[in-house]
């Protein structure tokens, strides 16, 4: 992906080699449903990079994280409760389903999936039309 779209005051801290990116482990794309191109995901790891096409190139969409090993700079990731996530994020969130999301703006915000009082996987999402 060439331009990031992270929400900035959110960041991932991660003991990865910074010396490139890891292997890819699975390659998806298809058609976009909101622009012209391909809508493309790259499996890592631990976690999941969606990018949606623009015509300057691609942008990432969503940051998807399943490994325990890699939490936000708040120190929350997969294995965390939702006390530890309102502790770190406050109590300022939308709640859909089983998802807890906390919006920077209009569309970029952080999301937690919490089953049996845990986070199962969590990400980094920016809302695209």
């Amino acid at each position: 992906p060439q331009n990031s779209s992270l929400p900035p005051p959110y960041t991932v801290m991660s003991s990865a080699d910074d010396e490139g990116m890891p292997e890819t482990l699975q390659y998806m794309e298809a058609a976009s449903c909101y622009f012209e191109g391909l809508d493309k995901v790259f499996t890592y790891d631990g976690y999941e990079i969606t990018t949606y096409p623009k015509t300057d190139g691609d942008y990432i969409q969503d940051v998807n994280v399943s490994s325990e090993t890699i939490k936000t700079d708040k120190g929350v990731g997969v294995g965390s409760t939702l006390e530890d996530i309102e502790a770190a994020y406050g109590k300022d969130y939308t709640v859909s389903g089983k998802m807890y999301e906390y919006y920077q703006d209009d569309t970029k915000y952080i999301y937690f999936f919490i089953l049996n009082d845990v986070v199962q996987y969590y990400g980094y999402g920016m809302d695209v039309k």
